[in-house]
């Protein structure tokens, strides 16, 4: 958890701003920042969200396949990714401005 931590305060005192294409969320990183962890000991997950291990270890089963579509996931009941899909499929379809985020309609 240290080595966390201290990645955390690096980022925050010299990470750069940038903003994520696809999403239009601004985020603050460092490119290329390491930090390593045994396996042996523990299994890291730094989150604000409450993670299941079913869901969890569904998500990384989906990422260490490569998969960009979240069907897969949806069809486990995993549906924490369903927004940002449904919202991308709006824009790259032209219908993002016709139906308003968080409407009843979305």
């Amino acid at each position: 958890m240290r080595q966390f931590q201290k990645l955390l305060r690096t980022v925050v005192s010299r990470g750069d701003v940038v903003e994520d294409p696809r999403t239009k969320v601004h985020t603050i990183g460092i490119s290329g920042y390491q930090y390593h962890v045994d396996l042996r000991e523990r299994f890291p997950i730094h989150t604000t969200k409450r993670i299941y291990p079913k869901l969890g270890s569904e998500e990384l089963l989906w990422k260490l396949r490569g998969e960009d579509s979240v069907q897969p996931l949806t069809t486990r009941g995993v549906n924490y990714w369903n927004e940002n899909a449904f919202q991308k499929y709006l824009d790259d379809n032209g219908l993002a401005r016709r139906i308003p985020k968080h409407t009843q309609e979305w």
